[in-house]
Order: C-alpha cells, then structure tokens, then sequence
C-alpha cells in the first residue's frame, strides 16, 4: 500500500467521523481529499511526472484522461472524479448546507474510488 492511499483512507475515515458527527461539508471535504489523494497515487503508478501538479484541477484531469488504465473502462469513475471538485466546493462555499444524505453518498462513492485505484495498484505491484 502506497503512502497516498494510506493517506485516502485515513482521510475517508475522518470524513465517516465528520458526518456521524453532523458535520455534512467537513465530511465532504475529507472525502474529497481521499478521492485526491487516490487520484495522485493512480497517476504515480502510471508514471510519476503525471502526479505533479500545482492544481487540483489538472490531477483530476490527468486522472481522466489514464481512467482506462485504472479501469477497464472508465465508466464507474470517471463520474466519481467528475464530479469530485464540484461537490468539494458547494461542501465549501454553498448554501445551504450538505445533507446527511449527500455527503454519506459521496463518501460511499469515495470508498468505491479507492477501492479500484488500490486494485490497480496492487496489480501493477509485482
């Protein structure tokens, strides 16, 4: 296990924490960072120089456009990514706050994000 992905799962347990506690946009902003963080781990298995990045936004473009090698298709993911900074910053700056039921989904789809690039980069691990 990398350190990146420890860093994702320990960032997806803080969001499970945050949303038992009531916090809905802290929960997603820690989720969030697990899908980053993951996403970074993915690119630096496929090549180091992909994961290095001064934005948020051009790693999780850079995660799209390498989706096929994380995935076989790409199609459970890619709306995961897609969607991640979006629901980062309505968690940050809209209003009104997340509902239990959002944040709890999009940690659920966090956790399913990790799961794969974890797989991926167990299968690339000799």
């Amino acid at each position: 296990m990398t350190e990146l992905i420890k860093r994702a799962e320990t960032a997806l347990k803080e969001a499970r924490h945050l949303l038992d506690g009531g916090f809905g946009n802290g929960a997603v902003g820690r989720a969030y960072y697990s899908i980053f963080y993951a996403a970074k781990a993915a690119l630096r298995a496929i090549s180091p120089e992909l994961a290095e990045a001064k934005t948020h936004g051009t790693i999780m473009r850079r995660l799209l456009q390498h989706l096929k090698a994380v995935e076989q298709n790409g199609s459970e993911l890619a709306p995961i990514v897609k969607r991640a900074l979006e629901t980062r910053h309505q968690a940050d700056f809209g209003e009104p706050p997340m509902s239990a039921d959002v944040a709890k989904t999009f940690i659920d789809s966090a956790e399913t994000f990790i799961a794969a690039v974890s797989a991926f980069i167990s299968s690339r691990t000799p």
